[in-house]
């Protein structure tokens, strides 16, 4: 070693850092910047060849050079910045860095998580950095747990927002996102419309072939309409049993019924739908719709949506399989 200095600090660092699962790595910049001194600890860690003093920067730092590949394939954005905080350590622009990152191992196809410090070690007689040292803390048991936890969240989250069967968001959720919308409207005094829509001959349908099969049927309905209504604007729900619900920020009845008529036909000519007994009535639906502007005064929103309740039954009267959209005056 050309630095007398450097074996006293990696006989330090064996010692003062010889803790389960702490990794640390050490680099000559003044005389040898292109290889890394580790403990015995992280050569396991990251596969490196335990039999050598020294390693190569280029070829097998796993944060630089051709290991730091490691990091982009779980994210490049993590990789960046360690490049990025690495030189400015090199510059002295900063006097540590502290980041985490995902790091895959190829060979044993795992996803590990560090913690990673590092700083100055020395300085050289110019002033320039001689040393630089840092430390890798394993915390892919703790990542593992915190993911776990958010993913648990997130799947709570989606159930009390979701109906299971159909996927679609549940009455309770479009509520809340309603209210939103009906305020917020009323604020911009712009259009709001609500569509309530029925599945005719539904209950026959379920009776006859079952629970299952019934849900099948919902689901390629609910995906029909969601389809249809297909703006991120656009919010759809199943409000209850055969029933559907959509709410949109905006729009005019005519092309309200454009859009509603389009539905309408192309679910009735869904053969994927239909009953296979030619004895069955066919699976239609009847959709009641009210579009108006929210105004200043009026708190009333469930009453956008018995309007269009209404609607909907004036439809059904009429024979099912059709529409009637209203707007206020």
């Amino acid at each position: 070693m050309s630095n007398p200095l450097l074996q006293v600090y990696i006989d330090q660092l064996n010692h003062l850092l010889n803790f389960q699962g702490m990794s640390w790595w050490l680099i000559d910049i003044k005389n040898n910047p292109e290889s890394f001194y580790c403990n015995q600890t992280m050569a396991q860690v990251f596969s490196l060849d335990q039999n050598l003093e020294k390693h190569s920067v280029s070829q097998t730092c796993p944060i630089a050079g051709d290991y730091l590949k490691n990091v982009e394939l779980k994210s490049g954005q993590q990789a960046k910045l360690i490049i990025s905080e690495y030189r400015q350590l090199l510059e002295q622009e900063i006097s540590e860095y502290n980041n985490q990152f995902p790091y895959y191992n190829q060979a044993k196809k795992k996803t590990y998580y560090f913690k990673s410090r590092a700083r100055v070690l020395a300085l050289a007689e110019d002033g320039g950095v001689a040393l630089i040292f840092g430390i890798i803390e394993d915390i892919t048991e703790i990542e593992n747990q915190r993911l776990a936890v958010e993913q648990q969240k997130s799947k709570f989250k989606a159930l009390s927002e979701k109906d299971t069967v159909t996927n679609l968001y549940n009455r309770r959720y479009f509520m809340s996102i309603f209210k939103h919308g009906f305020y917020q409207a009323q604020r911009d005094q712009s259009a709001i419309a609500i569509l309530m829509m029925d599945t005719d001959n539904f209950k026959i349908y379920n009776d006859y072939y079952g629970h299952l099969k019934g849900d099948e049927c919902l689901k390629r309905i609910a995906k029909c309409i969601r389809s249809t209504f297909n703006r991120k604007t656009d919010m759809v729900a199943r409000f209850g049993g055969d029933e559907f619900i959509v709410f949109i920020s905006e729009g005019d009845v005519e092309k309200l019924e454009l859009i509603a008529l389009k539905l309408i036909n192309n679910l009735f000519c869904d053969k994927s739908l239909q009953p296979d007994d030619v004895e069955l009535p066919q699976i239609s639906l009847s959709i009641g719709g009210y579009l108006a502007v929210p105004q200043m005064d009026d708190s009333n929103m469930e009453a956008y949506i018995k309007i269009a309740d209404e609607n909907l039954y004036k439809a059904k009267s009429k024979g099912k399989n059709g529409l009637v959209i209203s707007a206020a005056n």
